[in-house]
């Protein structure tokens, strides 16, 4: 029997980890819910014509990272021929993979977008020397989201059009829906889970920014749902076999830092108040100002996951505890691995 998922389901992969989850994640569902054949769902649902390996259109894909080749990793790994088949599934965000120096990135937006970076890009002395960008962050968190306003100058509305065919597709997915839910009724919800590091430069840079600017444009466009977002936190631990001691020591930086600013967003998110409403509204490029779950009583961001490694476990199984799990929640089984340590808060 093959697995059928009921839901509403965007996993958004940030930087490298969240991008290695998701090239996890969409295999056991196209395992699971195609066939080893790729017909499983065209058999059993013949009038939504789809093709070999194609996942409905309620579950989406959205990937972003300054690595370009990281982004283009996941179609390889996809291994689906028919490009249509994977892109009626799959977003890749490109625009923070730019070929220019962090240098040159960080005094246009000195200059173009100066009340925008004033309170976080700090001077020009002892910038981080990373360039290109395109070849990745280079660890720095500085980086990841110096590259994140870069694309979204002038205006971030602009920027928000790279969700368009995402959700546009899962807004018009009430066939496939109704399809795969049978008798039962369907609910008026829609889960994302963002998946990243808090170790590197580009998912630990960019994920608070994007848990405004996504759950915005949903807000915006699917007024009627209830959201649900689940951060995917890959620990610094997990990598400390596979960085060398420096490295390492900034891993657990970059982690102390994004941890702490996550906590505290959970934290306003379960007891809002207007009080501390101002503290956790975000502004970018064009005028939007962004407090995320706006007016609602009920917030979208009630939790968060994060995920260590135990002994014997190595990176590649970490990617597939994510992965494992995000299915567990979306009506698959979770695949135990005695190796996976997970924590919530």
């Amino acid at each position: 029997m093959s697995l059928e998922i009921n839901q509403r389901l965007l996993y958004v992969g940030l930087g490298g980890t969240g991008i290695n989850s998701a090239i996890e994640l969409e295999s056991m569902l196209r395992k699971e819910m195609c066939g080893p054949d790729g017909n499983a769902l065209m058999k059993k649902h013949p009038h939504l014509n789809l093709r070999p390996y194609e996942l409905p259109r309620h579950i989406q894909t959205i990937l972003i990272d300054t690595d370009d080749s990281a982004v283009k990793r996941h179609k390889a790994a996809a291994g689906i021929d028919n490009d249509d088949v994977y892109y009626s599934t799959s977003t890749l965000i490109t625009d923070l993979s730019v070929p220019s120096s962090y240098k040159v990135v960080a005094s246009g937006l000195r200059a173009q977008i100066p009340e925008s970076v004033k309170s976080w890009l700090p001077k020009a002395d002892s910038e981080p020397n990373v360039s290109p960008i395109s070849a990745g962050a280079g660890q720095y968190p500085l980086v990841g989201r110096a590259s994140l306003f870069s694309a979204l100058q002038p205006n971030a509305d602009a920027f928000l059009g790279n969700f368009d065919q995402a959700i546009e597709r899962i807004s018009k997915s009430s066939e496939e829906l109704d399809a795969v839910s049978g008798d039962n009724s369907v609910a008026q919800e829609m889960y994302v889970y963002i998946a990243f590091s808090i170790a590197g430069g580009t998912g630990t840079g960019i994920y608070y920014d994007i848990l405004h600017l996504l759950e915005e444009k949903i807000r915006r466009e699917m007024p009627d749902l209830t959201l649900y977002m689940f951060p995917l936190v890959l620990m610094p631990q997990a990598f400390e076999d596979n960085q060398l001691p420096d490295a390492y020591k900034y891993s657990k930086i970059n982690g102390g830092f994004a941890i702490s600013d996550l906590a505290q967003l959970i934290d306003h998110q379960n007891a809002p108040s207007a009080g501390t409403e101002n503290q956790y509204t975000q502004s970018y490029p064009g005028g939007l100002n962004i407090s995320m779950g706006g007016s609602l009583e009920k917030r979208p961001v009630p939790l968060a996951f994060t995920f260590t490694k135990g002994p014997n476990a190595d990176l590649d199984d970490m990617y597939k505890s994510v992965a494992a799990f995000c299915l567990s929640n979306i009506g698959g089984e979770l695949i135990e691995n005695k190796n996976e340590k997970l924590t919530f808060f």
